[in-house]
């Protein structure tokens, strides 16, 4: 079961998504400003986003940079779902971080084969251990460090300012 932030205006469009989607968690915003109040700070915990494209306070697609941003520290999949299926929204949408787009009233079972496979991307791409290995430089993410093997099988660690 995944916590999912829905980002929809339409009452009628959220009771559809709510018997789709009867699995997850659900949570509603109807425009741009309160989905940016509910991902602030990290206050609530999401693990997919699905956004319309026509909002009451504007473009969608202008919250989703905002919204990335919110979740740079973890991937937190964002799905478009929008009635507008002209291309150029579309390649909009993906230029400024969408994971993917799907034409309203998606099809249920596509909906769910989307967003489960979003999610198992998503959880592939947790970091589960705190250190990076790359050739000879080891970057410790929880002490914030890195340090470069030498060929000693020493480790000298390197300032960071």
């Amino acid at each position: 079961m995944a916590r999912i932030l829905c980002i929809e205006d339409s009452q009628e469009f959220q009771i559809y998504l709510s018997s789709i989607l009867k699995e997850h968690t659900l949570t509603f915003v109807s425009n741009g400003n309160d989905a940016l109040r509910a991902t602030e700070n990290g206050r609530d915990h999401f693990d997919l986003v699905l956004l319309d494209v026509s909002l009451p306070d504007g473009n969608g697609i202008k919250i989703l940079p905002r919204l990335k941003e919110t979740f740079s520290h973890r991937f937190v999949p964002i799905v478009i779902l929008s009635s507008d299926n002209d291309i150029i929204t579309k390649v909009a949408a993906f230029g400024v971080g969408a994971d993917d787009y799907l034409h309203k009233p998606p099809d249920p079972s596509e909906l769910r084969a989307r967003i489960d496979a979003r999610l198992r991307t998503a959880q592939s791409l947790t970091v589960e251990k705190s250190t990076l290995e790359y050739s000879d430089i080891v970057i410790d993410l929880d002490k914030m460090t890195v340090e470069i093997l030498l060929k000693n099988e020493r480790r000298e660690i390197v300032d960071l300012t």
